[in-house]
C-alpha cells in the first residue's frame, strides 16, 4: 500500500470516527458556537466588521478574478501555448475537477441546497428563528444555500491541489495551502455563517476529493519534486 493510499485510508478513517463523535455529542456545534457569540454585541466576533464584509464582498471578487485568469491559463495549455503556471494539461484538468467536484458538487449542490441546516447566525439562540440541527442530520430550517457544509473552506482547501503540483519545495506548498483552508474554515465559524463540523467536514471531503483525484490522474504522471528540477516550460 502507498503512502498516498494510507493517507486516504486514514481520512476515511478520521471522517467516519468524528460523524460517530458529533453523533454522540449532537450539541458541540451549538456549545462552540455560544462562546464564540458575543452577547453584549450581539453577533460573532466577525459578522458586521470589516473584516467580515471584505471576507464576503472584496474577497469574493478577488478570488472570483483569480479563478477566471486560472481558467484562462489552463485553456492557452490546452490549445499548446506558454502558461503563466507551467502544468501540464492534465494538471489544470486535475485542478479544475478538484473544484468542480468538491466546492461545486459535493459542498453546494449536494449539501448546502439539500440539508437544511440553518446558519449559526439564523439560530434563535443568536437572534434569529431558526431551530438548531445536530451535525449531518437533515433538516428543515433552511431552503437553500444552508450551513452544511461550508463552501468557502471547500473551495480554499483546493490550494492543496496546487500545492500537489508543485515541482519544488512542495512540503512547504502544502503547508502553505492547509493553512489557506484552515484560514478560510476559521473565518467562516468566526462570521457566525458556518458551524464547526460544517467547515471541519468541507475540509476532510475536499482534501479527500483532491488527493483520490491526484492518485488517480496524477500520481506517478507529473515529475517528482526536485529543488535541481528545471523549471516548468
Amino acid at each position: 500500500m502507498s503512502t498516498l493510499t494510507k493517507i486516504i485510508a486514514l481520512l476515511l478513517i478520521l471522517s467516519a470516527a468524528l460523524a460517530e463523535l458529533f453523533h454522540l455529542f449532537p450539541t458541540i456545534d451549538l456549545w462552540i458556537a455560544r462562546h464564540l457569540f458575543e452577547t453584549e454585541r450581539g453577533y460573532f466576533p466577525w459578522q458586521n466588521t470589516p473584516l467580515g464584509e471584505f471576507i464576503d464582498t472584496d474577497l469574493r471578487k478577488i478570488l472570483a478574478g483569480v479563478m477566471i485568469l486560472f481558467v484562462l491559463d489552463a485553456v492557452r495549455s490546452w490549445l499548446g501555448k506558454r502558461t503563466l503556471l507551467g502544468f501540464s494539461k492534465r494538471g489544470y484538468l486535475f485542478i479544475l475537477l478538484s473544484i468542480v467536484l468538491s466546492a461545486g458538487l459535493l459542498a453546494n449542490v449536494l449539501l448546502k441546497d439539500h440539508s437544511g441546516r440553518a446558519r449559526p447566525k439564523d439560530l434563535s439562540e443568536f437572534g434569529g428563528k431558526a431551530i438548531y440541527t445536530a451535525p449531518l442530520t437533515l433538516a428543515d430550517q433552511c431552503r437553500k444555500n444552508c450551513s452544511t457544509v461550508a463552501g468557502d473552506a471547500a473551495f480554499a482547501f483546493n490550494a492543496l491541489a496546487l500545492a500537489l503540483l508543485a515541482r519544488r519545495r512542495r512540503p512547504l506548498w502544502i503547508a502553505v495551502a492547509t493553512g489557506v483552508g484552515l484560514a478560510a474554515a476559521t473565518a467562516r465559524v468566526m462570521q457566525g455563517k458556518h458551524f464547526f463540523t460544517d467547515a471541519t467536514f468541507a475540509s476532510l471531503f475536499t482534501v479527500l476529493v483532491v488527493l483520490v483525484l491526484y492518485a488517480w490522474m496524477i500520481n506517478g504522471r507529473e515529475p517528482e519534486p526536485n529543488d535541481a528540477s528545471p523549471p516548468p516550460p
